[in-house]
């Protein structure tokens, strides 16, 4: 069993103008290094509520207090400051025409006029609630602590020690019984920079340049090799974050959580949520996923530069095309923003009509059939595919042997659902109206519409991609 024999930790502070600085670090070696470990973390986690709840000075760069004047917008919310009702916009219209037949309308602006007032009043009030939000309490924010491969094998012995040597109740975020995403020690939050930058430290350091000179973070020497450059990399992350986003990396468990919010932040994106049961449900008890399969490709061609080529048969050529970014090519695309219920069928337009980046999209619930004639062209990749059990008798040969011979299940049939393409019909089929019009186009039959739900729809994740 692996024992901890050190430690080596540096507690780093960054101001607003993204400078940080080293204010406190240890290096320890011994056999009790974690219960020291801990016992230095809880000292140092009193020094960082001290800093915390004392007033510090604001930092004015140049240029600071002339874009403070100048502001049009909150910086919070990116909202106007002011945002008159129209009524007072027609009050203060009428007043200035009236002021400027006696020359007073600049001496009235520089006074307060009653409705500009109310005005004000209203908008520091909403952004007193929003600097509440951000407000820090030096006894309640969260104080990240950042471990590389913390959410795997390195956590185990510091649980153990933990939860022994503090009173404060042990929080986590598990996957399974023996991994944990993140885990909360009262004020404290351990949380893995691997789930934010997914490669080895060694790697990563090297993406750094590794000249000691070019970082402000130097301890000494001897120190640098162990904690130093895993501050130096993620203060480098968060800097970047901070620069591209306004988001700090320290308040998320994962990378994918904090680029889900920079989606949100940087479109701008008023989303609506589904409220109606049914309608939720008609739609989640859909969700098919993709196909997934192995398959053996061949192709043949016939040219001038093939050595069995056949001048009596038409010349060929192979062309291998694959298309990749495929998610995020999907979600350039006209996505649903909010949806609007479910409609009178005689209130669809016709399927094909439909333009893919019409402000108006549908979910549709139909009835399928593949035309017979098809079955052929078809066989190799059928469309429409559903989720639905399979039974016995629909295995192929080949999967029946495989059962019979024992190679899987240990000879017994297990039924579950499963996603399947065949071309029995489709009933009660929900589908997005663009995959539909694609389905027929190659030819399938929409024979019955049950129901159609209604959405708004537009482009909104496309700058972001």
């Amino acid at each position: 069993m692996h024992k901890s024999c050190g430690y080596c930790y540096v507690i780093v502070r960054m101001d607003s103008l993204l400078n940080y600085e080293v204010v406190s670090h240890d290096l320890y070696r011994g056999s009790d290094a974690l219960e020291k470990f801990v016992e230095r973390i809880e000292g140092e986690l009193l020094n960082i509520q001290t800093d915390l709840s004392a007033p510090a000075e604001m930092i004015m760069a140049p240029g600071d207090l002339k874009a403070y004047n100048d502001a049009t917008e909150c910086w919070i919310c990116k909202e106007p400051f002011l945002k008159p009702a129209p009524e007072v916009l027609q009050k203060l219209k009428e007043a200035k025409y009236r002021l400027l037949e006696v020359k007073e309308w600049e001496t009235c602006m520089e006074k307060e006029h009653p409705e500009k007032k109310k005005v004000q009043r209203a908008y520091k009030e909403a952004l007193g609630r929003l600097n509440q939000k951000l407000r820090i309490g030096s006894f309640k924010t969260k104080v990240p602590l950042i471990c590389h491969n913390f959410w795997g094998y390195d956590s185990h012995p510091l649980m153990k020690v933990v939860s022994k040597f503090t009173a404060d109740k042990l929080n986590c975020i598990p996957e399974n019984i023996g991994k944990y995403k993140a885990m909360d020690v009262g004020q404290l939050r351990f949380l893995d920079s691997f789930q934010h930058m997914g490669m080895g430290l060694d790697k990563l350091v090297k993406c750094l340049g590794g000249k000691i000179e070019k970082f402000p973070l130097t301890v000494n020497k001897e120190d640098y090799k162990h904690a130093q450059e895993l501050a130096n990399v993620f203060m480098n992350y968060t800097i970047m974050c901070l620069q591209d986003n306004g988001l700090d990396p320290s308040h998320y468990v994962f990378a994918s959580g904090m680029f889900n919010d920079s989606l949100y932040k940087s479109s701008g994106a008023e989303l609506k949520l589904m409220t109606d049961m049914n309608e939720y449900l008609t739609v989640e008890k859909e969700i098919r996923g993709g196909m997934t399969m192995a398959c053996h490709r061949y192709a043949n061609t016939n040219n001038l530069k093939c050595s069995d080529y056949d001048s009596s048969k038409l010349k060929s050529w192979i062309m291998y095309e694959d298309m990749n970014a495929l998610y995020s090519g999907a979600m350039t695309q006209y996505m649903p923003t909010k949806i609007l219920g479910k409609v009178d069928l005689e209130e669809v337009p016709d399927i094909q009509s439909i333009a893919p980046d019409a402000d108006i999209g549908y979910i549709l619930e139909v009835d399928l059939e593949v035309p017979v004639h098809l079955h052929n062209y078809f066989a190799d990749y059928p469309l429409a595919p559903k989720k639905q059990i399979v039974p016995e008798n629909w295995l192929s040969p080949y999967n029946a042997k495989l059962v019979q011979d024992k190679e899987v299940e240990g000879g017994k049939y297990v039924t579950g659902e499963k996603l399947v393409q065949t071309f029995y019909p489709k009933k009660n089929y929900v589908v997005h109206y663009r995959a539909l019009q694609l389905y027929m186009r190659q030819g399938l039959k929409v024979t019955k519409i049950h129901s159609a739900l209604k959405f708004k729809q537009s482009p909104w994740m496309k700058e972001y991609m």
